[in-house]
């Protein structure tokens, strides 16, 4: 019920929002790194092969804010095979993405990703085992498996809301709290008359 409520409470004020907005200042959504968590989750593990010489394995990413470069960090386990001698080796890639929003599908999207380390095992599966050349070679092209990346979509019932209101997803940015999207005003279409 209380859903309900707030769902009719929120379809009365959409269309008086750019109004509301103006008086009341800026409005953002907030999307926790619980929920993008959870959309990853369902995503990897990630297997790719490259040039039909190495098999790479990622694990899912443990996402961390970084919101004094308005970035997401990611850490994440990564298994290298040679496809020929079927040796493999693991390890450690920790990267960090920027955010861009996609509006073909309402999507939240990991862009430009920068390779911040990258840790192979030692050991008997260790990179010892494996062309070092063949594995730092590799790790900008796992950078971009990650690029683009759908992280988060906006749900239908948002959009909607949104477009009888007359705003639209805007700037992204990271927060302590969260990934932050800021929601503008539609801009206004032309007059035809003109």
């Amino acid at each position: 019920m209380n859903r309900l409520r707030r769902s009719f409470g929120f379809a009365l004020l959409m269309p008086a929002w750019p109004a509301l907005a103006q008086w009341l200042g800026p409005y953002s959504l907030t999307i926790g790194l619980s929920q993008i968590d959870a959309v990853l989750a369902r995503r990897f593990p990630l297997k790719r092969r490259l040039l039909d010489l190495l098999d790479i394995e990622l694990g899912t990413p443990a996402l961390r804010l970084l919101p004094q470069d308005n970035r997401l960090g990611a850490n994440l386990h990564l298994q290298v095979t040679d496809t020929a001698s079927a040796q493999r080796v693991g390890g450690l890639m920790g990267l960090n993405f920027g955010l861009r929003y996609g509006a073909k599908d309402a999507s939240l999207r990991l862009v430009q990703p920068r390779l911040e380390r990258i840790e192979f095992d030692a050991g008997p599966a260790g990179a010892g085992q494996l062309d070092p050349q063949w594995l730092h070679t590799a790790a900008p092209i796992v950078a971009r498996l990650l690029d683009n990346q759908a992280v988060y979509r906006l749900k239908p019932e948002q959009l909607a809301a949104m477009r009888r209101a007359g705003v639209q997803p805007g700037e992204i940015n990271v927060t302590p709290l969260g990934v932050e999207i800021r929601i503008e005003p539609m801009p206004e279409a032309p007059d035809p008359a003109r």
